[in-house]
């Protein structure tokens, strides 16, 4: 009982949208993953000049009905997996998501700054590695909270993934959700929100932006 008394409250839920190219994949599975591959990719003047993020570039996409139901499909599921982490799942041994608790004797926010340590000595010896992922801060505060992945990606992750994480992020969510729009290949532009999928942003443009090839995506 006093365990019990000793816990503090669930913490708020996060809603994580990640946008990346095809390869590398995420280094964690998502929940539910959509390809953009098969959507209509933008003309390469537009692809030249803009990205996902840019308002043209997004409203351009969603004047083709492919884009526009794979939005609307990736809605109605990522809502429906909501449903059921919120009310938990018996029969899937899913708790529901009032009794989620960090996993027990892990305390990230003591060791995070030994494992930042960690992470400077390597700083330089993986050259290009195998491309950038979630923030490892972000990682780790997933352990600390509940948290829906949902991946998107397209070839190189700048264009109609981006554009679909966008547009996702601006749907009705949950109030008690946080909305987290993530692109990987646009540089470090990790977006976070407010409760509800309302968010202030700090925009940036993708890296060699205007230098892209003819099927570049």
């Amino acid at each position: 009982m006093e365990e019990d008394d000793d816990q503090p409250p669930p913490p708020h839920p996060v809603l994580l949208l990640i946008s990346h190219a095809r390869t590398p994949p995420l280094r964690k599975v998502p929940d539910l993953t959509y390809d953009l591959r098969a959507a209509h990719n933008p003309p390469k003047q537009m692809r030249d000049k803009f990205t996902g993020v840019d308002k043209r570039l997004r409203e351009h996409m969603l004047g083709h009905g492919d884009f526009a139901a794979l939005l609307d499909r990736a809605e109605g599921e990522i809502k429906a997996l909501i449903r059921k982490m919120t009310e938990g799942d018996v029969e899937g041994g899913v708790p529901p998501l009032r009794e989620w608790r960090p996993p027990r004797g892990r305390r990230p926010w003591e060791v995070r700054n030994e494992e930042r340590e960690e992470d400077e000595g390597k700083e330089g010896l993986d050259g290009e590695g195998e491309g950038g992922d979630v923030d490892e801060e972000e990682e780790e505060e997933e352990e600390e909270r509940p948290t829906l992945r949902v991946g998107m990606f397209c070839v190189r992750g700048r264009h109609r993934s981006v554009a679909f994480a966008e547009e996702l992020g601006q749907r009705e969510w949950p109030r008690e959700w946080e909305v987290r729009v993530v692109h990987r290949d646009l540089g470090r532009s990790n977006r976070k929100g407010s409760l509800g999928g309302k968010r202030g942003f700090n925009r940036r443009d993708s890296l060699g932006r205007g230098f892209l090839d003819e099927e570049d995506d």
